[in-house]
């Protein structure tokens, strides 16, 4: 299948999209146009929910926080490729000629049952959520939202939608639970058309709570709360000369500016949480990848794990399969923690930090060295964890 991909600027919007996007361009701020559901037990209107896009009552800045949420589901298609759940809030769409693999997420079995949820690791306020369908003729004809409470874990009442936009770039707005404290959000499919359904990108308008930002679970895996910003990513030759890039100013940029998040290697595969999935650096010479918190937090622990590379075939883009001795973490650009593994068998490594420096954390930037192998090896990482400081 000719696979081509579309970024969505969604860092920069505030609010909604537009209606009537030509294919391709990038979404402006929705002004009264925007495509917003029916409900039948609470308003998914977009009237009341995104007229600010600059600040709330809480002072803090509306932005898309659906990059800092840890995302989940009831499934995902595991039939050839695979359609990742994490792929909902990576920025990137699938256009009409191609829904692909690395940017969207898909089921097959129990469709009209079938959810996606995001976590996020503190309470968040949340305005109003923007839903894109598959770019196909397979569609979502309805579903809910349903928000819980911060304090109680009890679900609020859901907000139902109607047939979802199949365009692919043509959001449905779905009103947030207004100023209450909440700690995720599931979406869940009730009817589709078609032999599969599922989602193209999620955006999400809101913030976390400033005053509770560091008030994080022990047991919180922070990188899964991280946006993976650059990385030091393998060429992947099934995709990237398909990948279409728009910058600030819509400018087209080559694809090797932004491979680190597009293809079967991707850097976000690192926080997802999932076994299944990894990260595959360039030849072991500057290998790194860097993450970025929407909120300081404060870090005690960075566990690396390795790739073991069961079941990896060589290819034009993996030639040798090398491992790495070293990692440093620098935090915020300045403060530098590093450790060597006791022997080359070794599969993790855990850099500790100093919470008395790493105390306001939102830039983490790991680097692997002294590679072992072929001195042109790929490198990789299969797991990021990052531990809080105790409360």
């Amino acid at each position: 299948m000719n696979k081509t991909k579309n970024i969505l600027m969604i860092g920069l919007l505030a609010i909604g999209v537009s209606n009537c996007l030509p294919e391709g361009a990038v979404p402006t701020p929705c002004v009264g146009s925007c495509n917003s559901s029916s409900s039948s037990s609470s308003s998914s209107s977009s009237s009341s929910s995104s007229s600010s896009s600059s600040s709330s009552s809480g002072g803090q800045a509306i932005t898309n926080i659906a990059p800092y949420a840890f995302v989940t589901a009831s499934g995902y298609n595991t039939n050839g490729v695979k359609y990742y759940p994490l792929h909902i809030k990576d920025g990137l769409l699938g256009d009409s000629s191609n829904w692909n693999h690395s940017v969207t997420w898909v089921v097959r079995d129990n469709i009209d049952q079938s959810w996606i949820e995001l976590t996020w690791a503190t309470p968040v306020i949340i305005q109003s959520m923007d839903l894109y369908d598959l770019a196909t003729d397979h569609q979502i004809t309805s579903g809910e939202v349903s928000y819980a409470a911060a304090e109680s874990s009890v679900f609020l009442p859901a907000v139902h939608f109607n047939e979802l936009n199949n365009d692919g770039m043509t959001a449905r707005k779905i009103a947030g639970p207004g100023n209450v404290e909440v700690k995720s959000a599931r979406i869940k499919i009730f009817n589709h058309r078609g032999d599969h359904a599922g989602l193209n990108e999620v955006v999400v308008y809101g913030y976390r709570v400033a005053s509770k930002a560091k008030q994080v679970a022990s047991t919180t895996n922070l990188a899964q709360h991280a946006k993976v910003t650059a990385a030091s990513s393998v060429y992947d030759e099934n995709s990237s000369s398909h990948i279409k890039v728009l910058s600030p100013t819509n400018t087209p940029v080559g694809p090797d500016n932004f491979i680190n998040l597009a293809g079967d290697y991707s850097a976000r595969y690192t926080t997802d949480g999932n076994p299944d999935t990894f990260w595959v650096s360039q030849n072991g010479a500057n290998t790194f990848i860097e993450l970025e918190l929407d909120q300081p937090a404060c870090i005690s622990k960075v566990y690396l794990q390795d790739m073991t590379w069961n079941g990896i075939l060589l290819s034009n883009d993996i030639l040798y399969l090398g491992r790495f001795r070293h990692a440093k973490v620098i935090v915020n650009g300045e403060k530098i923690f590093e450790k060597s593994k006791n022997n080359d068998n070794d599969y993790e490594i855990i850099v500790d930090t100093d919470p008395a420096i790493a105390k306001d954390v939102k830039k983490i930037r790991i680097e692997l060295s002294d590679i072992y192998g072929h001195s042109q090896s790929n490198v990789g990482l299969k797991d990021i964890h990052i531990t809080p400081c105790p409360s």
